[in-house]
């Protein structure tokens, strides 16, 4: 169940980023063509776009991590045995957790000075950008602690078995 939950946040968090990179993409061409074109600024666009490349920052890295596609170095890692590999991950996953809870817990503080803040042309809340970080830790550690479970998993189930389950 936690696994079709995951599944699920993947799913709603892609079409998140989608609708995130197309808005980016015609509000950036749409000021470049305003600007060069009709000599007129969209006074708004620059400081939308800024905001929404903060939250697509934030869930591409919940997607990248979730699959094991972010930039790592192996050279250690790579010399040791099968179950020490997975012991490895293990403790990345833990350290990875730990990071995510003291990044959720100093960001509360952000977002609650930030709540009363508005940006200066868009006159929006500035801690629905802080809100960002917290989100993304979240989606993060249900992830990470998802992967452990994964990898206890196949420590402890023999090779072959899962198929029976």
């Amino acid at each position: 169940m936690l696994k079709k939950l995951s599944d699920f946040i993947y799913k709603i968090t892609g079409v998140f980023i989608s609708v995130d990179l197309a808005v980016i993409v015609v509000l950036s061409f749409s000021q470049v063509v305003s600007r060069y074109v009709f000599s007129f600024s969209i006074s708004w666009a620059q400081e939308l776009v800024t905001y929404l490349l903060v939250w697509l920052v934030f869930m591409g890295c919940c997607m990248g991590l979730r699959d094991n596609e972010v930039a790592a170095l192996t050279i250690v890692v790579d010399k040791l045995s099968p179950n020490m590999k997975k012991t490895a991950r293990i403790l990345v996953q833990v350290l990875l957790i730990m990071f995510c809870v003291v990044g959720f817990w100093a960001n509360q503080e952000i977002i609650a000075n930030m709540w009363n803040k508005k940006s200066s042309i868009l006159r929006m809340n500035l801690g629905y950008v802080s809100l960002a970080f917290s989100v993304s830790n979240v989606i993060i550690i249900f992830n990470a602690v998802l992967e452990i479970g994964n990898i206890l998993k196949s420590l402890i189930v023999k090779p072959g078995e899962e198929d029976k389950e």
